[in-house]
């Protein structure tokens, strides 16, 4: 996983993301922030759930690609 061109403060921001364990730590923690440190908060989280998705995505249009391929279907 990569984001790219992110701020110092959005870095440190998702170095403490990175530490949070349950959903119940991240509720806490950004409760704690102020609101635009909460903005940005949820920003960070949404850039990494959309990458996670977007991932998931390419793995399985690789390995259905695969499958296809071993069925006889040529792919593009």
């Amino acid at each position: 996983m990569a984001l790219y061109n992110l701020t110092h403060a959005q870095c440190q921001m998702m170095d403490a993301i990175w530490q949070l364990e349950t959903p119940e730590q991240m509720r806490d923690f950004k409760d704690a922030l102020l609101y635009s440190e909460q903005l940005m908060f949820e920003t960070l989280v949404q850039m990494l759930l959309e990458d996670t998705l977007e991932s998931q995505t390419l793995d399985k249009t690789s390995l259905a690609k695969i499958m296809l391929t071993n069925i006889g279907v040529k792919c593009m």
